[in-house]
């Protein structure tokens, strides 16, 4: 049994939108509006942006109007698989990781970008060490990973560098990566 399609009147959505509505009719019963299935049409795209324009259904109950969604860059780029990132939960969590074990062992070696991440979280922990404030030690102890190394902060390189105003790190690049080309930096 074929379903005819009707289609009801364009609608202006936006200057240079236009949206058709479709309803899929049974063809032996007559057009009841409780039977009546609305589906709207593909996403509409334009130059200015991406929008999805949901149907405007009168009935004597409801009336819905149109509801204009724009999704997030996030859903565009993970439906086109172009997020490079990672989430900003784990991206936190390694970076706290790395200020830690460069605290701890005082050189570790990461890529160019990710050095230069870790120099400017590092840098922020030594200034706290320098404070040696109850509250910077308690932003410390929420952040850096182990006792031993917030120990560390707050009196080997509170001393070491108590002269200094800052550039406590360094950024040698050393390497390039075999696996990815990625460029390799001692900090």
């Amino acid at each position: 049994m074929s379903v005819p399609k009707i289609q009801s009147p364009v609608k202006e959505v936006s200057s240079s939108t236009f949206e058709l509505l479709t309803l899929d009719v049974p063809s032996t019963q007559s057009p009841n509006p409780s039977s009546l299935a609305f589906t709207p049409s593909p996403p509409s795209y334009s130059n200015d942006s991406f929008q999805w324009v949901q149907p405007m259904i009168d009935n004597k109950k409801r009336k819905f109007t149109p509801k204009v969604m724009a999704p997030s860059f996030d859903v565009v780029a993970s439906l086109l698989g172009t997020t490079l990132t990672p989430s900003a939960k784990k991206a936190k969590t390694a970076s706290r990781t790395m200020v830690s074990q460069l605290v701890k062992h005082e050189r570790i070696e990461t890529t160019v970008a990710k050095a230069k991440e870790v120099r400017r979280l590092a840098e922020n922990m030594v200034q706290l060490g320098k404070k040696g404030t109850d509250s910077a030690k308690k932003f410390a102890r929420g952040f850096l990973r182990g006792d031993d190394v917030i120990h560390k902060v707050f009196t080997e390189f509170a001393y070491r560098y108590k002269n200094r105003a800052g550039g406590y790190t360094r950024l040698l690049r050393t390497r390039i990566r075999q696996g990815d080309a990625a460029e390799m930096a001692y900090i």
